[in-house]
């Protein structure tokens, strides 16, 4: 009998030391295992990594005179949705951010800041980031990827991001199938929108990349917008300078100036290609177009209509049609190499003057679709050995002379040495640009050439 209850005693013991022991593990286990996401306090205005991530389940207010602070690697997940009822702000059902006072939200090229949605089903958004009314404050978005957002319907709302009357930096974001627009610039705003990356597949009826309207001020400079439906607007008396941007894929136009003034619009610099239209120009005064490469796109290079744009060492090439003109104010076009397009030059009751530039290899130079149109051309290479009765010779026209390019074939334009281009064309011509659309001194010779391209001597 104390033999059996010596050796109970010891097996009770170990039972006891075992259940410990797991105690212990579980307790282990539970403190270093993460506790799923937590909702910030309404006056909790510094979100940090140890936080993360964070769960915003309705509008979370920043009030003016206070500042969010996001700091770099904080993931902010939101609760979204499916059903497009969910996003009235009156009965709101998913996340989103409403600023105004200001939003400091800088990660870091290591550490990004992400803004995304609870899940990944398809067809799920969040509510977006809504920056209204703080013109006395500069918001900043630095490494930010903004990921399946659709805006709230809010006045003034049209974006994954939405500035309104406010100020702003946007650096080195990443957009991701963002249903709604992208980044919207509404109502006197002052927005810089730098090396961004726009990627979308999602199309939602008039989904913009970028958005400027009404009074605002914008820099859109080094970004790379990827389809679908519409690249970047500009419109109602905004002043933008759009520029070393990559435009492609998108169903309609990249750039459209729908601008109702003067000549506040620049746009030089930029690659588009693969969209309808690559620049679409109404009602919109005179923009700068300036040594931009405006390529394959399936209906118009640059279309303008209701406008006189200046349209300056652009390499337009591969569209369907080069450039389209209707208007009755003269539009100049001045050193351009207009090449390989299905038509060079498409004219509707408009009215234009051509000078140094390379009318070259298009399937039909000139296509005039009514009998109201005046074309002025001098010091320009013309492809065929005369001119239709609408086109004016201003003189010192080279006729079908072969410009020489170094490698049309690969998309190479640039002149070769001995082309008839070189010095050829007129330097006396108001506003010439200092630089070609390599960025090269425009004048190295003796005169400047004609083209985009100018030969280095």
């Amino acid at each position: 009998m104390k033999l059996v209850g010596k050796r109970y005693g010891v097996t009770m013991k170990k039972y006891i030391l075992l259940i410990i022991l797991i105690i212990l593990l579980i307790l282990s286990c539970t403190k270093n295992s993460p506790t799923g996401p937590s909702s910030p306090s309404a006056d909790d205005m510094h979100w940090t990594k140890s936080q993360s991530p964070i769960y915003i389940k309705d509008c979370f207010v920043v009030p003016k005179g206070d500042t969010l602070v996001i700091d770099p690697g904080v993931e902010v997940i939101f609760k979204s949705s499916d059903w497009v009822y969910d996003f009235y702000i009156n009965d709101l059902k998913v996340g989103m951010l409403h600023i105004k006072g200001k939003l400091l939200a800088e990660g870091t090229e290591e550490e990004p800041i992400t803004f995304a949605r609870e899940d990944d089903k398809g067809g799920s958004f969040w509510g977006g980031i809504f920056i209204d009314s703080t013109l006395t404050e500069q918001n900043r978005l630095q490494y930010c990827n903004i990921e399946y957002s659709f805006k709230s319907t809010y006045d003034n709302m049209r974006g994954a991001l939405s500035f309104y009357c406010s100020e702003g930096i946007v650096d080195n974001c990443y957009f991701l199938n963002c249903s709604s627009s992208d980044i919207c610039c509404l109502e006197n705003t002052n927005v810089d929108i730098y090396n961004c990356t726009i990627d979308s597949y999602i199309s939602w009826g008039g989904k913009l990349a970028i958005y400027c309207s009404n009074n605002s001020i914008c820099k859109i400079v080094g970004n790379t917008l990827l389809g679908p439906e519409y690249g970047i607007k500009c419109s109602d008396h905004s002043e933008v300078m759009i520029s070393e941007n990559i435009i492609k894929n998108y169903y309609y136009y990249g750039i459209c100036c729908n601008n109702y003034n003067g000549s506040n619009i620049e746009i030089r610099n930029n690659i588009i290609e693969h969209c309808e239209t690559g620049i679409k120009c109404h009602w919109t005064g005179s923009p700068n177009i300036l040594n931009n490469i405006i390529k394959n796109n399936w209906n118009y290079g640059i279309y303008s209509i209701c406008s006189n744009p200046y349209i300056t060492s652009n390499l337009i090439i591969e569209n369907d049609n080069g450039i389209y003109i209707q208007s009755n104010t003269p539009s100049l076009i001045v050193n351009n190499t207009i090449a390989n397009n299905n038509s060079g030059f498409l004219c509707y009751d408009g009215s234009s003057i051509l000078i140094n530039s390379v009318l070259w290899d298009n399937d039909e130079a000139y296509v005039f679709m009514t009998d109201q149109n005046d074309v002025y051309i001098s010091y320009s290479l013309i492809q065929g050995i005369s001119l239709p009765s609408q086109v004016h010779n201003e003189g010192n026209n080279l006729m079908n002379q072969d410009p020489l390019f170094v490698d049309e074939t690969n998309g190479n334009y640039e002149l070769q040495d001995g082309s008839p281009c070189i010095n050829a064309g007129n330097d006396e011509v108001e506003n010439l640009p200092e630089t070609d659309i390599l960025g090269n001194p425009r004048f190295s010779g003796t005169s400047i050439d004609m083209g985009a391209y100018e030969f280095q001597e």
